[in-house]
C-alpha cells in the first residue's frame, strides 16, 4: 500500500477503494471545513484554528486539504493525497509567490508549523506555497505530539465515506467516527 511518513494515499486507481482514513473537519470558530487524514487531524485542524485565531481568518471555500494528486512537475504523490496537507486561504497566497505575509505573519506561520509538526510552504527553496502547511511527522511520531499538546477529536468530524471510483464522499455515522485514529 503507498504511503507518505506512514499515512496511506488513496484513493487506490486499481480498485477505486478508499485508502486513506479521510474525515471532514470544521475548524472551530470557523464555517470552513477541511478534509484531512483522521490520524492527522488532531494537528492540522489545530494548526487551521490557531492560523485563523493568530495570522488571519480562514475563508470558506479558499482553504484546501485531502485531493488525491501529484507533486507538479513530477509523478510523486503530493501530502495532499494522504490527507496530511492544507492550504489555507490558497488564492491570498498564490503558487510560486513570495511575500504574500508580512513578515511577523511569515514568522507566525513558521511557529505553528513548528508547534503542529509540520513543514511550512513559504519556507520551500523551490516551489514556494506559502499557502501550504504538511506535516512533517510519522504517524507515531503525529500521534505522540497531538498528545502532548493534548488535542483530540471535537464534535465536528465526519469520517468520510467513498462509495466508488469518482464519488463524492459522504457523511458517515457517529459509530464510524469511532475508527478516527
Amino acid at each position: 500500500m503507498p504511503e507518505i511518513n506512514g499515512f496511506a494515499i488513496g484513493p487506490n486507481a486499481a480498485t477505486g477503494r478508499q485508502i486513506a482514513s479521510i474525515v471532514t473537519h470544521r475548524i472551530p470558530g470557523t464555517s470552513v471545513e477541511l478534509q484531512v487524514n483522521a490520524s492527522a487531524a488532531p494537528l492540522l485542524i489545530g494548526l487551521a484554528r490557531e492560523f485563523h485565531r493568530t495570522v488571519e481568518p480562514l475563508v470558506p471555500g479558499d482553504c484546501w486539504g485531502y485531493e488525491y494528486l501529484t507533486v507538479r512537475g513530477s509523478e510523486r504523490m503530493s501530502f495532499h493525497s494522504a490527507g496530511i496537507a492544507v492550504d489555507l486561504n490558497a488564492p491570498a497566497h498564490p503558487f510560486g509567490r513570495r511575500g504574500t505575509f508580512d513578515a511577523g505573519r511569515a514568522e507566525l506561520c513558521r511557529a505553528l508549523a513548528a508547534k503542529f509538526g509540520c513543514r511550512w510552504g513559504g519556507d520551500a527553496d523551490r516551489w514556494v506555497e506559502e499557502m501550504h502547511f504538511e506535516l512533517a511527522l510519522s504517524r507515531r511520531a503525529a500521534h505522540r505530539l497531538a498528545d502532548r499538546l493534548g488535542l483530540g477529536f471535537g464534535p465536528d468530524v465526519r469520517v468520510a465515506a467513498f462509495t466508488g471510483p469518482g464519488r463524492a464522499p459522504v457523511a458517515a455515522s457517529a459509530a464510524a467516527r469511532s475508527l478516527a485514529g
